[in-house]
């Protein structure tokens, strides 16, 4: 064999492992524009049930979502912060004591009806104009709010199936070490 050719061979992995990671983040942006994390489960039990299973691919997800949990958690977070500043300044009131700062969860659950009642609680006096500009603005809020809640849902379920995962495969290899004769460093027993 020729130099080249020993080269190929070894990145051969490394390319095949690049293809399945990217089509496994083409399948969770899928997953959550459908709103089902059902095509990452089957793609990850795919993957599993080969052997040896895709160990260090599990890990290569697990890491994505991590990150992109963290991401979704903060464009929440930023957009729940931009909605209550934005109604004190346009509309000079202040929805915190509906969606409370440390309740992060809690806003994109508002319903617009009862939050139009609150400020009419509040006797804000809007004009027609104003009234319709805060309707589409707490309505576009409350539903990009609903999205990232479920995305980030969807992001948690599949980060912890693939944890679970990664566990169970971790704890199979090194029972798989053990009753084959091989202690932890890769050195048979004697």
């Amino acid at each position: 064999m020729m130099r080249s050719d020993v080269d190929l061979m070894s990145l051969s992995p490394l390319a095949e492992l690049h293809q399945l990671h990217t089509e496994a983040l083409s399948i969770f942006e899928r997953c959550l524009a459908e709103g089902n994390p059902r095509r990452l489960e089957m793609f990850i039990e795919t993957h599993i049930l080969r052997e040896p299973p895709a160990i260090e691919l599990l890990h290569e997800i697990a890491d994505d979502l991590r990150q992109r949990l963290f991401m979704l958690q903060q464009y929440h977070f930023e957009l729940k912060v931009h909605i209550l500043r934005a109604l004190h300044e346009e509309f000079d009131f202040d929805l915190a004591t509906l969606a409370p700062p440390g309740a992060l969860e809690q806003y994109h659950m508002l319903r617009l009806d009862d939050t139009i009642g609150y400020l009419a609680d509040q006797n804000v006096r809007l004009s027609d104009q104003e009234f319709a500009a805060l309707r589409k603005l707490l309505e576009t809020a409350l539903e990009a709010g609903a999205q990232r809640y479920h995305e980030i849902r969807i992001t948690e379920h599949l980060l912890t199936y693939v944890s679970d995962w990664l566990m169970g495969l971790h704890i199979l290899v090194a029972r798989r070490r053990w009753d084959g004769g091989v202690d932890t460093h890769g050195h048979h027993k004697h």
